[in-house]
This record gives C-alpha cells, structure tokens and sequence, in this order.
C-alpha cells in the first residue's frame, strides 16, 4: 500500500529451510519516500505462513492481517511509527475464531487459503478471504466477504460465495498469474 505520507509498505510471508524443518517469518518492506531507502522489518516468526494483507486506518496506524493456519484464523498487527517496529494485537485464534466473527470455511477439508485482501474505507474495514480445498477431484472453492467496525477487533461475515472452479488446460497464462495480481 502506499500511505497517506507516501510511505509505501509491502508485507509478504516467507519461508526458510533449516536444518531441523521449515522456519516462516512475516515481513514487512518499507519505502521511506525522503530518502528512497528501502527498509525490512520482521514482524514474526514460527507458524506464519500463510496470506497476509496491509491496511491503513485514519490514524496512520498499520494493520497487518495474516492467515497462520489452514484453517483461516487470522492474527493481527500493528505499528504506529510508519512500519518501523510492531506489536502484535490480538490473535483470532487464541480462542474460537467464531468469537471474533471469522467464520470456519465450509469447503470440507481445507488445503490452502489461496488469497487474502482487506481495505479501510468509509468507517471499516473490508476483509476478503478466499479458501480452496484441493483434496477432492472437484477442488470446492469458497469467498467470504468480512467487514469490521472496530479498526480489526472482530469481523463479521458479510456474504460467502461457493463458485465453481474452471479447469486450466493448454498453455499460455499460468493460475499464478491468474490467482497472483
């Protein structure tokens, strides 16, 4: 995203082999636009590995939302100092996801949350998750349409959509660049 400042932050999951397994790390890169320096903060490590989003609220405050589990729980944080150090809010999958509003996929058993997007307009915030569940033949497919009232304290689901997923065949464009903006 870029700011109200034009600071621009990009935050992206990342995954590094070691010797004992897989180590995620959440990251967030920030272009300092008077000095044209680019800057990487590490903002978590362990199980985060899934899709995360940016979003700024009206008070300059950042919010990261990320998907650590595949079963589409969310944890948040935030920074108040234009991306330079952060804190993590509350997890919505400390307790039950559903005491925070974010609603369990309902595509059986779920293999990857595939995309993961939120923006602040008008008052809330409007988070879009989308779940595929790529253990069956027919690959269930599942958008849910979150908003939240309460700058990321709870979520409540909006509206779920359960598309059909088209077959790829031939060559030429690739899912990534498909699934991927």
């Amino acid at each position: 995203i870029t700011t109200k400042e034009e600071y621009v932050h990009v935050v992206y999951s990342e995954m590094q082999a070691t010797g004992s397994g897989t180590l995620s790390s959440l990251k967030v890169k920030t272009l300092n636009p008077y000095t044209e320096v680019w800057s990487i903060v590490q903002i978590g490590t362990g199980s985060i590995a899934g899709p995360c989003t940016i979003v700024e609220l009206p008070s300059g405050r950042l919010l990261v939302l990320v998907n650590e589990t595949s079963s589409g729980s969310i944890t948040s944080w935030y920074s108040d100092d234009k991306g330079a150090t952060w804190a993590r809010a509350q997890s919505h999958s400390d307790s039950t996801s559903e005491d925070y509003g974010i609603v369990v996929p309902d595509v059986g058993s779920i293999k990857a949350v595939i995309h993961f997007q939120a923006v602040y307009h008008a008052g809330y915030i409007t988070l879009i998750r989308e779940v595929v569940d790529t253990s069956t033949a027919t690959h269930n497919h599942e958008i849910d349409h979150y908003v939240s009232e309460d700058f990321g304290a709870s979520f409540k689901l909006i509206e779920r959509f359960q598309p059909a997923l088209a077959t790829v065949t031939g060559s030429g464009t690739s899912v990534a660049d498909v699934y991927d903006p």
